[in-house]
């Protein structure tokens, strides 16, 4: 869908080509004032719920290099870098534990994120590779004992360290 907007967005009543970066910077522009916040929808499965998700920091979206424009048989391929900074995940969350519900708070930041992304009017495919994923970590944690609080969020982040390439690949797949 996003990538769809740049599209549309960037050739938009416009027959000549000109200035990649402009026409991009444009797009981020209205980008950044649509993203903020952006919702995460619910999810309600058997064992876990997570509700009132949101994602701040995307209005610091930003072109990451230079745009590349490419003529292809019969349509144009794009090359587009964008980044974000700053960016944190907020959501409250359920989890069933025996035959109780634990319930609370998570908040996982990430300090850096960039993507590029090309984009083909021929046909309409696109693919995405991961350029910058800075530090991320799961900043708060409630809902239980401050120590068990503590615990799970050392395990959590040690094991997302540890995924690091599995987290960029599966971002990668997200993105496409």
């Amino acid at each position: 869908l996003l990538l769809k907007f740049f599209i549309d967005y960037i050739f938009k009543n416009d027959v000549s080509i000109g200035n990649a970066n402009k026409y991009v910077d444009k797009a981020l522009k209205k980008l950044r004032k649509e993203f903020e916040p952006f919702k995460i929808p619910d999810v309600e499965e058997k064992n876990y719920e997570i509700h009132k998700g949101r994602v701040t920091g995307l209005s610091s979206l930003y072109r990451h290099g230079d745009c590349t424009l490419d003529y292809e048989d019969g349509g144009i391929l794009m090359t587009i870098e964008v980044a974000v900074r700053n960016v944190a995940i907020n959501v409250q969350y359920a989890k069933k534990f025996l035959f109780f519900w634990i319930k609370g708070h998570a908040m996982i930041s990430v300090d850096s994120f960039a993507v590029k992304m090309k984009i083909s009017t021929k046909n309409s495919e696109s693919s995405c590779q991961v350029i910058n994923l800075g530090k991320y970590e799961l900043k708060r944690l409630t809902g239980m004992s401050i120590l068990l609080n503590w615990l799970v969020k050392l395990v959590v982040n040690v094991v997302a360290r540890k995924s690091r390439k599995k987290i960029i690949r599966a971002l990668e797949q997200f993105f496409s």
